[in-house]
């Protein structure tokens, strides 16, 4: 069969993005996850990975209203308690959730779903690759080696995957990707290189467009309790417009409901504070502060109003992101 050539004028210029809604997140990554890419997020246990992830989906489920989302959950840790702090209740239905046994089972499974015609999916959440066991895993006897298998059939699902994308590609379609995975110790490993890897080999590293890391770095405590967590994460490969591999961010995740925050929700508010007053997006105008046609005495005045209006909010987010971005990214509009 022929290849009908694509005339590179006909190609799109940029990437679009999902955003997650976390601000140091949206602004290195050019705006957010990149829309019909794949992307890794990987890490150590409990480092914010999924949580991300979710965030995504929501807001995903949010932006096509037609659209569904096929979440693989190899480690049976989905918790819907958890999911709707970041995905609204109408969109669950949207959410098409399997269990898979083995790796195999999880192959085909997701091959047929994505080639039918009963669903509409436009994004894939696998959690995770660590857990995508061989059948022969189970099969044979644990004194037997099955070193590399994992490897194998990992491989193996990328390379069914991507030419149903591409086929979903020429209708039209989309599909976003997700891939969660872990964090394997290196064995041999030598000094001044990595002490540690991605379970499942190479292959998952060259077909993602992102590739970032996530690390658990301290809990913030009030009294005995611990009220937030802070992340930090890594873009290790970039291969899309306006985000900047090798740079570094961080978050804090709120886990008890304090100071108007709510469990799930990102602390941004003073980083946004500060990013829009060093990109001039909220500007001193004698002793007062200015954006757009809003007024405030002191910078106080404009952290209580972000907490307590939401447009406001989201309207000084979204201008100081697209301001940093048009700034300061290799690649940017004044790059």
């Amino acid at each position: 069969m022929k290849i009908k050539p694509l005339r590179a004028s006909k190609v799109k210029d940029k990437t679009k993005r999902i955003p997650s809604g976390v601000f140091s997140f949206d602004v290195l990554t050019g705006g957010g996850l990149p829309e019909n890419k794949i992307t890794i997020f990987w890490g150590s246990k409990s480092s914010g990975k999924t949580t991300m992830a979710l965030k995504i989906i929501g807001n995903y489920l949010q932006m096509f209203k037609d659209k569904e989302v096929l979440y693989v959950d190899l480690e049976d840790s989905f918790d819907k308690e958890w999911a709707s702090r970041f995905i609204e209740d109408e969109d669950f239905d949207r959410v098409l959730l399997i269990r898979p046994l083995y790796a195999e089972e999880a192959i085909d499974a997701m091959v047929d779903i994505l080639n039918s015609d009963e669903y509409n999916i436009g994004f894939l959440m696998i959690d995770s690759l660590a857990n995508m066991v061989p059948i022969a895993d189970f099969e044979k006897s644990a004194s037997e080696d099955t070193v590399g298998m994992q490897a194998r059939v990992i491989n193996k699902m990328i390379r069914k995957l991507l030419p149903i994308k591409s086929a979903m590609n020429k209708e039209g379609k989309t599909l976003t990707c997700i891939f969660i995975n872990q964090v394997r110790s290196k064995i041999g490993a030598r000094a001044f290189t990595p002490d540690s890897t991605k379970p499942g080999g190479h292959y998952q590293d060259f077909v993602a467009h992102m590739i970032i890391r996530f690390y658990a770095v301290e809990n913030v405590t009030k009294g005995d309790v611990t009220i937030k967590v802070k992340h930090q994460f890594k873009i290790e490969k970039a291969k899309v417009n306006n985000a900047i591999q090798g740079r570094k961010g961080a978050f804090s995740l709120v886990l008890v409901d304090h100071e108007g925050m709510e469990i799930g929700q990102t602390d941004d508010y003073n980083i946004i504070l500060n990013s829009a007053k060093k990109f001039k997006v909220l500007e001193r105008i004698g002793n007062k502060w200015k954006f757009n046609e809003n007024v405030f005495t002191t910078q106080a005045d404009v952290l209580t109003r972000m907490r307590e209006d939401i447009k406001f909010y989201v309207e000084l987010y979204e201008t100081t992101m697209n301001k940093m971005i048009t700034d300061v990214i290799p690649g940017g509009e004044n790059d």
